[in-house]
């Protein structure tokens, strides 16, 4: 049996245990309430992470400003100097960003940028890309001056009958058909559109080039050698074949099927 003097010493050590245990709650949670509120100053104070949700009104008119001067740019070029639109795009690509980075004071910006990231890293991502198109530009401009474009055109005239709805259809369903077997439509569309005359169809000069514009546009969703089919496969981890064949297809028949509408009701109503 334990004596009274026992029972209170053992009292003693377990108030002071509990007493203990108590004290440790209450600095935990004060070490707690103390973090969160120093997390939540630091948010208020801007601590978090630096335009998280929140517009740069300045760059944005930055990015306006520079589009309309660009725009405006290459449409006085090609028209003051008699070039084409191609190469005033490509030549003002060149001058706009210079002058423009030049007149907001980040020259040095640009030329460490240019060097480290654009010819160390983009260039040679798309260098492939480069070799695509100027392939097919060789092949369209061959098969251009090799006559086989003006036979081609002469044959569908002969089998639509002149009919300006049979050729549309006719012109995108071969669009279409030789994008799908892997001719890029930069061929297609440079040996049709420089062997077919708006005057040969019977429209004007818009509706050709709707048209043409057509057929490249759904063309590349189609081929599997685009640079877009084959940027978007890389992203998406997919062949290009099953993408360009396989997932774009319907959407492709169906974008076809509403745009030949759409032209020929401006062709009716005489707006194209």
């Amino acid at each position: 049996m334990t004596t009274l003097r026992e029972r209170f010493i053992i009292g003693r050590s377990r108030a002071q245990d509990s007493s203990n245990e108590r004290k440790g709650a209450s600095i935990d949670t004060d070490l707690e309430t103390g973090s969160s509120r120093l997390s939540d100053k630091g948010k208020g104070a801007g601590l978090s992470r630096p335009g998280a949700g929140a517009l740069d009104h300045k760059k944005i008119a930055e990015l306006i400003l520079f589009s309309v001067l660009y725009i405006v740019a290459v449409m006085l070029v090609g028209q003051c100097l008699g070039i084409s639109i191609i190469v005033a795009v490509a030549l003002m690509s060149i001058l706009i960003p210079i002058i423009w980075m030049a007149a907001i004071k980040r020259t040095v910006l640009f030329k460490q940028k240019v060097k480290e990231e654009y010819v160390a890293v983009k260039l040679p991502n798309v260098k492939g890309q480069m070799i695509l198109f100027t392939a097919a530009g060789v092949l369209a401009s061959g098969i251009s001056y090799s006559g086989v474009g003006e036979m081609a055109v002469t044959a569908l005239l002969q089998v639509t009958n002149e009919g300006v709805l049979a050729v549309t259809i006719l012109v995108m369903a071969l669009a279409l058909v030789c994008s799908a077997f892997g001719v890029h439509p930069l061929v297609y569309t440079t040996v049709i559109g420089g062997s077919l005359s708006a005057a040969q169809l019977g429209v004007s000069p818009v509706y050709l080039a709707l048209l043409l514009a057509m057929g490249w546009a759904l063309g590349n969703a189609v081929c599997p050698t685009s640079a877009n089919t084959i940027a978007v496969s890389q992203l998406v981890e997919r062949s290009p074949f099953k993408l360009a064949l396989n997932w774009n297809v319907s959407y492709v028949l169906v974008s076809t099927v509403i745009l030949i509408a759409l032209l020929w009701l401006g062709h009716c109503l005489a707006l194209c």
